[in-house]
């Protein structure tokens, strides 16, 4: 199946990647698209399997604004992409204006003096708003426009000359390995994810995994029958909509909770990387469960001689603290 998807916003660009999915013999679907164009484009490449987009500039940026769930890799603008149109450029005029959206990425330096040119950077946010910005380059004195396809073909539909700037095939080959290393780790991370589903619906413990935010992204069926709710209903919600306690001010990790007459232990445990919070693990327990066990243990060491004492500590409080302090 075809994972990764290159969306060329013009005719060169097209070619170059088709020739780096042959180099490759990857499976990688190559398509033209340009800026809103390639929203429709992006959406037949997603419902056909693709999992990584690679596009450039101004295309990119409606793209991300129409999926924010899927991974996607910008075709980098470097600076001797930018000074090879600049050179193309200068033979018109030195009188440059660089027209470009604000989200292309490329080595800023001071190219007009290394050119020996007048240039100047207009930045525009949406397609429109090309026009208005060759309009006051044009003004302040500025012969030939360097840009993207949106910017040369409005130029020129202006009469203005313009230069493209294209990106180099080098660029296009690192935003495939960068697709290519998101693939592998999202595989990764996939099979980390499935084991840790596995373990949790395997264990008696009801477990439920919130985000920072306190939104549920995990919860095994021990946990869903302890609460009464159904798994649809309970993702992506608040914690605190079913477990009102874990409010900012709570001072304590664990506390007894009544779920539809069974006391409930409730254990909060912060999931923290590299000194950063990114989450908690709540532990649900029915108290008459954790009795039994107790009781099965002391029976156990009795039974060969020993006498032990295992203290549970059932904390009443129900004052609150979202945010789970480690024990």
């Amino acid at each position: 199946m075809t994972q990764i998807g290159i969306i060329a916003p013009y005719r060169k660009m097209y070619y170059e990647a088709l020739d780096i999915r042959e180099e490759l013999k990857g499976e990688i679907d190559v398509r033209i698209g340009l800026l809103s164009n390639a929203v429709d484009v992006a959406k037949d490449m997603i419902k056909n399997g693709v999992q990584v987009l690679i596009s450039r500039g101004g295309t990119l940026k409606y793209i991300r604004q129409e999926f924010s769930n899927i991974p996607l890799v910008e075709i980098e603008i470097s600076s001797y992409d930018i000074a090879e149109a600049i050179l193309e450029a200068k033979k018109i005029s030195p009188n440059i204006a660089l027209i470009i959206f604000d989200n292309m990425l490329y080595e800023k330096r001071d190219l007009s003096a290394l050119f020996n040119i007048n240039l100047k950077t207009f930045y525009i946010k949406r397609e429109e708003q090309a026009v208005d910005a060759i309009r006051r380059a044009v003004n302040e004195g500025y012969e030939v426009m360097v840009g993207g396809v949106i910017a040369n073909k409005v130029s020129q539909q202006m009469g203005i000359h313009s230069i493209l700037i294209s990106s180099g095939k080098d660029s296009i080959y690192r935003a495939v390995r960068q697709a290519q290393d998101i693939l592998y780790y999202r595989k990764d991370v996939l099979k980390q994810m499935k084991l840790v589903e596995t373990v949790m619906e395997n264990t008696p413990i009801g477990i439920i995994t919130t985000d920072r935010s306190g939104r549920i992204k995990m919860i095994n069926f021990p946990a869903l029958d302890i609460i009464k709710m159904p798994r649809e209903h309970v993702l992506g919600q608040d914690i605190r909509k079913i477990i009102p306690e874990l409010s900012p001010d709570r001072k304590t990790n664990d506390f007894i909770k009544d779920f539809n007459g069974h006391k409930i232990m409730v254990n909060l445990k912060p999931i923290d990387i590299v000194s950063s919070n990114i989450g908690t693990i709540i532990t649900m327990e029915e108290i008459s469960t954790i009795n039994k066990k107790e009781k099965y243990i002391r029976s156990a060491f009795i039974k060969k001689g020993h006498v032990v004492r295992i203290p549970v500590k059932l904390d009443t409080d129900s004052g609150s603290n979202w945010t789970a302090s480690p024990v």
